[in-house]
């Protein structure tokens, strides 16, 4: 996390950062453009977000997606399927996935890279909108309640 905000450091955004339960935000030097949180509800701050910095969980990701919001993904566990969460948005188109030891650098030209780029915004607003379309829950729902008879 440190080396993400070290990233966005020198970028023309006003980054919010949550670290979870894992890390102390008091733990962290944040930039003068970057607020560090232990949690905020991300359905409160997405509709604010341009693009979203993620390790390729479905909750976040999904939850970007829905929002509209390109994405760059850096899985943090091998074992995990973060790393196929973030192949498919890149093949959506809807983000770039990166390595979780890419340089400053590497995740300061990603994140510029969705941020400013027509095309990925173009593709994460198309998922967004089949998301919403798609009323999971109801749907989910109907479909357990089939399986259940």
């Amino acid at each position: 996390m440190q080396k993400a905000l070290d990233a966005v450091a020198g970028l023309p955004l006003d980054v919010v950062l949550t670290t979870g339960p894992a890390i102390d935000p008091a733990a962290l030097r944040a930039p003068p453009n970057a607020t560090v949180h232990g949690y905020l509800p991300h359905r409160e701050v997405m509709p604010e977000c341009v693009a979203v910095v993620g390790h390729g969980g479905h909750a976040t990701t999904m939850l970007a997606l829905a929002h509209g919001l390109p994405l760059v993904i850096a899985p943090m566990h091998p074992l995990l399927d973060q790393r196929m969460v973030g192949q498919a948005v890149q093949d959506a188109g809807a983000g770039l996935l990166i390595n979780a030891s890419a340089s400053t650098d590497g995740i300061a030209g990603a994140v510029g890279e969705v941020v400013n780029s027509a095309t990925f915004r173009a593709a994460a607003a198309t998922a967004g909108q089949r998301l919403r379309g798609a009323d999971g829950a109801r749907t989910g729902a109907g479909l357990l309640a089939g399986v259940a008879g």
